[in-house]
This record gives C-alpha cells, sequence and structure tokens, in this order.
C-alpha cells in the first residue's frame, strides 16, 4: 500500500537526512502511516519513528515526543524539529539520561539539567555510549 502523503514526504526527507534508515522503514499495517524502526548497533534499544495520526512520533526506551499534534506546525518545520532532534541523539549532542530513583532511559533535550545534578542521581550517556 502506498503511504499517505504526509507520510511519504516525512519519510523521503528522514531518509535523505539519515540514509541509515532506508532498510529500517515499513508501513503501518492498519492505516497508511510510516514505522523507522532503527535498532541500535550494540544495545537493546531501538529508536522508534512514527508518523500515525500525521503527527511525527520519536520514541526511545521509555521516553517520547510528538511533533506537530496541533496541526498548526507546517510539515517542513515539522520535519526540520525532528531532524534536529534525531541528529542530535544520534550524534551525542543531546544525551540520554538515567536517573538512580529509577531504570527509564529519557531523552535529555533539555539543556538546562545537563551536568547540573546537586543530588547525584543523574547519569547522563550518549546513544553511542550506550553500547559501552
Amino acid at each position: 500500500m502506498p503511504l499517505n502523503d504526509y507520510s511519504a514526504i516525512v519519510g523521503d526527507a528522514l531518509v535523505r537526512a539519515f540514509p541509515q534508515f532506508e532498510n529500517c522503514i515499513r508501513v503501518g499495517s492498519d492505516t497508511l502511516h510510516l514505522e523507522i524502526h532503527f535498532p541500535h548497533p550494540r544495545a537493546p534499544f531501538e529508536l522508534f519513528i512514527t508518523t500515525e495520526n500525521n503527527e511525527i512520533g520519536l520514541f526511545l526506551a521509555a521516553d517520547h515526543r510528538h511533533i506537530g499534534m496541533n496541526r498548526r506546525i507546517l510539515v517542513e518545520e515539522q520535519i526540520a524539529q525532528a531532524q534536529k532532534l534525531i541528529a542530535g541523539l544520534l550524534s551525542g549532542a543531546i544525551p540520554l539520561v538515567r536517573d538512580a530513583r529509577w531504570s527509564k532511559l529519557k531523552i535529555s533535550d533539555d539543556p538546562s539539567i545537563y551536568g547540573y545534578d546537586p543530588d547525584e542521581r543523574l547519569t547522563f550517556v550518549t546513544w553511542d555510549e550506550l553500547g559501552s
């Protein structure tokens, strides 16, 4: 089945920006949305990206982000926001954080907490360091 227009536009843009996603793309079984299942090469984590409900959803472990939920953001801006977040995660510019109080991994895209941990509960790692 062909993707809907929104999903096709987003998918093309993401594969152009991240060619490593090309073999990770699937079409959703019950709708015409896009799914990208990008596994970490050395750790049991997967970056999951979807265009279900005509919004870009990015999921990693127990954390997720929605881009375009309010429908007022043009698709080009949604793509730019998604590309910035994905590039930051994969490059290590946006770290991942674990809190000693729970075992979940979260995306640390709030720069105010990076390096600030008065209670010494947070551990910051990059995408690449997950496999170390």
